[in-house]
């Protein structure tokens, strides 16, 4: 008995993987509450100097190792 075809699949590509962030102003959960930042996913605020870039603190998940 003839097997049926097979569909071929086009080859996925991979999703941008963020290893790690050096800076909350990449990070999209980031929130600014007047003159304070927010971290959305935690509740957390979080201290900055300068604006433009806010450190990524010790306890966020998504700061490089």
């Amino acid at each position: 008995m003839k097997q049926p075809s097979r569909k071929k699949t086009k080859p996925t590509t991979p999703s941008k993987i963020i290893v790690g962030l050096d800076y909350c102003n990449d990070c999209p959960f980031l929130l600014f509450e007047g003159l304070k930042a927010k971290c959305n996913s935690s509740d957390v605020f979080v201290d900055y100097e300068d604006k433009d870039h806010i450190i990524v603190p010790t306890w966020c998940g998504n700061k490089k190792a």
